[in-house]
């Protein structure tokens, strides 16, 4: 009985776990891309991005803080490479759509990176995570 009560206290702990997250990283640097131009070179940063799963948003905490609602989930694919890539549809506080990539480069030691993608302007964070 008592391995039946600890079997069912572990598995309703990372059920939560699993469920309830927030996740917050530090970003690095930073590069744009307007239109068809090529991607702006890598600008060092450091500010705070707060996925909050429980909330469905994303902060980041830019000299502009940007603000995103995380309306649907896109699902979590492996490119050919072995790297994750999560998207999210999101709306910014102005009310505009735009896509989400959540990135894991596993070809590139596992960095982290975040997407932020209009029609004619994207942006992307490189990142760690905070611990």
């Amino acid at each position: 009985m008592k391995k039946l009560i600890s079997l069912l206290v572990i598995i309703i702990m990372t059920t939560s776990l699993s469920f309830g997250q927030t996740v917050k990283l530090k970003g690095t640097s930073f590069s744009l891309k307007v239109g068809d131009k090529a991607w702006t070179t890598t600008t060092a940063c450091s500010i705070i991005i707060v996925f909050n799963f429980d909330e469905k948003d994303l902060t980041i905490y830019s000299a502009e803080p940007q603000q995103y609602d995380l309306v649907q989930y896109l699902g979590k694919t492996t490119d050919k490479d072995g790297d994750e890539i999560t998207g999210f549809v999101a709306i910014d506080k102005k009310g505009i759509k735009c896509n989400i990539r959540w990135m894991k480069l596993n070809s590139q030691g596992g960095r982290l990176q975040v997407y932020v993608q209009y029609n004619d302007v994207s942006w992307l964070y490189n990142m760690n995570l905070l611990k």
